[in-house]
This record gives structure tokens, sequence and C-alpha cells, in this order.
């Protein structure tokens, strides 16, 4: 997941959520942690695959959350 922040991308990598072989829908998640005060601009989702097959992508939400 790419973020735009005061005119700079940052990224974030969902090392964590790989998926392999077929299965059904899941749900997956990429935090990108931000200092205070800081806004995204744009982000953009990335999605990565290696060799041959389908993804599918459905209702993309973006949140924010407190980490205290």
């Amino acid at each position: 997941m790419w973020c735009q922040v005061a005119g700079k991308q940052y990224f974030s990598r969902g090392l964590d959520s790989v998926v392999s072989g077929s299965s059904g829908w899941t749900t997956l998640e990429t935090p990108f942690l931000l200092a205070a005060g800081q806004t995204v601009e744009k982000v953009i989702l990335n999605i990565v695959v290696n060799g041959k097959g389908t993804v599918w992508v459905d209702d993309v939400t973006l949140f924010r959350e407190s980490l205290q």
C-alpha cells in the first residue's frame, strides 16, 4: 500500500497477509503508522501476484485506529 503524506510517497507491506493456492474470500489488513498530526493525501493499493492467477478485490476500507 502506497500512502502520500506531505507530498512524499511511503509504503507498507502486508507480508504477514500472504495467500496462495485456491481459497474463498479472505479479509486482509495492511497497517500504516502515522505520526501525530500527519494526514494521508492519497492511498494506492498495490497487489503483487507471483506467477499465474486471478485475484478478486471487493469492499476495500480505510480506517483509523488509535495505538493507545
